[in-house]
C-alpha cells in the first residue's frame, strides 16, 4: 500500500478531533451552565443609577435623585424575578400603591450569553456584568441607564 501521508499523521487528526470535540463539549456545558445559573427566584437588591445622573444638569440630578431613592424604597425587599427553565418569567413587585401585583413575561440570552432579554410589558435588553450561584449583576443603557444587583434566593 503506498501512503501519502505517513500513516503516524491519521493518529495525530484522531487525536485532534478528540481534542477539538471536547473542547465543544466544554464550550457547551459552559454556555448552557450560565444560562441555567440564571433559572430559579431573584431579589433585587440595588438599582445603581450614577451614570445615568452623570448626564444630566445638577437641578435634574437632585430631582431625580430623591424621586428614584423613593421609588427604590417602594421596591426594595418586594420585587422577586422568578426565572424558569421555560423561558417564562415571573416579575413579582409593588404597584403604585404598595400592592404586590404579578406579572408574566419571557426571558431569553443572546448566542454568546452575554446579555439578557426581559419581555415583559416591553422588551428590556440588559448586558450581563456578573452572574454566578448567588449574584446578578445587569446594566443597560436605555434611559436611565442603571445597573441592577439581584441575589439569588436558596429554596
Amino acid at each position: 500500500m503506498v501512503y501519502i501521508f505517513p500513516p503516524s499523521i491519521f493518529v495525530e487528526i484522531n487525536y485532534m478531533k478528540k481534542i477539538l470535540l471536547f473542547l465543544a463539549v466544554m464550550l457547551f456545558a459552559a454556555c448552557s451552565n450560565n444560562t441555567s445559573k440564571i433559572n430559579g427566584r431573584w431579589k433585587l437588591e440595588e438599582i445603581d443609577y450614577s451614570s445615568y445622573f452623570e448626564s444630566v444638569s445638577d437641578e435634574v440630578r437632585q430631582f431625580l435623585q430623591e424621586q428614584m431613592k423613593s421609588e427604590f424604597k417602594r421596591l426594595k425587599n418586594k420585587t422577586f424575578f422568578e426565572f424558569k427553565l421555560d423561558n417564562t418569567v415571573l416579575l413579582e413587585a409593588p404597584d403604585f400603591m404598595g400592592k404586590q401585583t404579578l406579572t408574566n413575561g419571557k426571558w431569553s440570552v443572546n448566542a454568546s450569553k452575554d446579555s439578557l432579554f426581559l419581555e415583559l410589558a416591553d422588551i428590556e435588553a440588559y448586558k450581563i456584568l456578573s452572574l454566578n450561584d448567588t449574584e446578578m449583576v445587569l446594566t443597560t443603557n436605555e434611559a436611565p441607564n442603571r445597573i441592577l444587583r439581584l441575589s439569588k434566593i436558596k429554596r
